[in-house]
């Protein structure tokens, strides 16, 4: 679930034509011998304006052998090399969805449903990782789950977690002895810092790229996309971070939860580092579009003297058709999708939020997450991702 990663592309306008699915049996031609499955897909994309969704481990490593197509159908180049070596795909609109084919099953099944101990109810959007592998799903609006998991898994364990519980973890063997299985957590105690602010001294302000509307919008593909926006310390103040704030586009799906991620900065590079929450924080907007504000108090999360990235991740989790508002889309696990260095729209798709970008004053401070497992800037990009964070400090530099 950590680092499963996907490429990005910024939308600024939508093209109605684009959501009709392709003529298939358009002749093509193309030679991806050699290739990569991921490279074909980019190289698919760039001649003939298809899109991919896939999950980060579906695709086989193994270069394409026969990769040369000449004057044959769309359909037909489509099946040689992703309906072999157990992938298939399914076209929704004008983007190609790539799984694993549903004839090859999983050696494992866990299904169950993560509670609170003591009132019993599912956990929205609780976790489930394999531990030490980085690998997991996210239970749906009712704390239920299904985890499909390979022979290499049998002496794992499974940790259960969700923001304000204690993690609880358990083998994959005793799993599999009760299955379906229920988890029950328990609500976490909050250790404050021991310094203390008095109220006549303190100060709150709203930090960020906050604008009163947005000109372009981002699509956050499911499970691993991330955006974040760097925001400044700039005279080192104590303090906290109260909340943080996403500008959600009415072109994407408000509904849908998403990740909130805060970092800490490299100094040396300037990138994202570590993990500034140390469980996984997942929320549900209830507000439609506009600003959507997670408070973090609770949390009492200090304010780095050298700054601090508040990312938005998209996710996939188990009931994403329950706000899916197309048809007959039938995606088993995350999505990934090619990067494009233009302001050109490429797709349209009905699951996931659009996040707002609006005029930066000053230097560039959005960061995008990619395939290489990195984190990037646009080159010469003058749009901002529009987060923000609301800091309480001390008027007094401490630092």
């Amino acid at each position: 679930m950590k680092n499963i990663i996907a490429i990005l592309f910024l939308n600024c306008c939508v093209l109605a034509a684009q959501n009709e699915n392709p003529d298939l049996n358009k002749l093509v031609s193309i030679d991806l011998t050699g290739y990569s499955y991921t490279d074909a897909t980019r190289e698919i994309t760039s001649k003939f304006g298809l899109t991919f969704s896939y999950t980060s481990n579906v695709l086989p490593s193994k270069s394409i052998s026969k990769g040369r197509f000449n004057n044959q159908s769309l359909e037909y180049l489509l099946n040689s090399i992703f309906g072999t070596n157990g992938i298939e795909w399914l076209l929704n609109n004008n983007q190609v969805i790539i799984r694993a084919s549903k004839n090859i099953k999983s050696n494992y099944y866990v299904e169950g449903i993560v509670k609170d101990v003591s009132t019993h109810t599912g956990i929205a959007y609780a976790t489930i990782e394999i531990k030490g592998k980085q690998r997991g799903v996210v239970a749906d609006h009712a704390g239920r789950f299904e985890f499909s998991l390979t022979a290499e898994n049998f002496n794992d364990s499974l940790v259960f977690s969700c923001m304000g519980y204690d993690r609880h973890s358990i083998s994959l063997k005793e799993a599999l002895k009760t299955n379906p299985i229920q988890i029950a957590l328990n609500a976490s105690t909050v250790v404050l810092p021991t310094f203390e602010i008095h109220k006549k001294d303190i100060k709150i302000q709203l930090w960020g790229n906050k604008r009163n509307r947005s000109i372009s919008s981002l699509y956050l593909d499911t499970h691993g996309q991330q955006v974040a926006l760097y925001i400044k310390n700039e005279d080192a103040r104590v303090g906290k971070i109260r909340s943080v704030q996403f500008y959600l586009c009415k072109e994407g799906n408000t509904e849908v939860p998403f990740r909130v991620r805060l970092y800490f900065a490299d100094t040396a590079t300037g990138k994202p580092s570590a993990d500034m929450i140390e469980d996984i924080l997942v929320v549900k907007p209830n507000e439609g579009k506009g600003w959507y504000k997670v408070d973090l108090q609770k949390l009492f999360i200090a304010l780095p003297k050298d700054g601090f990235f508040v990312a938005i991740e998209g996710i996939f989790p188990d009931d994403y058709d329950f706000y899916y508002q197309g048809k007959d889309f039938d995606l088993g696990t995350e999505q990934e999708i090619d990067f494009i260095e233009n302001d050109e729209f490429t797709q349209t798709v009905s699951y996931g939020q659009r996040i707002g970008y609006a005029r930066q004053s000053g230097e560039n401070n959005t960061w995008h997450y990619s395939l290489s497992h990195t984190w990037f800037q646009i080159r010469k990009q003058a749009l901002g991702v529009m987060i923000a964070a609301e800091v309480e400090y001390s008027k007094e530099k401490i630092y």
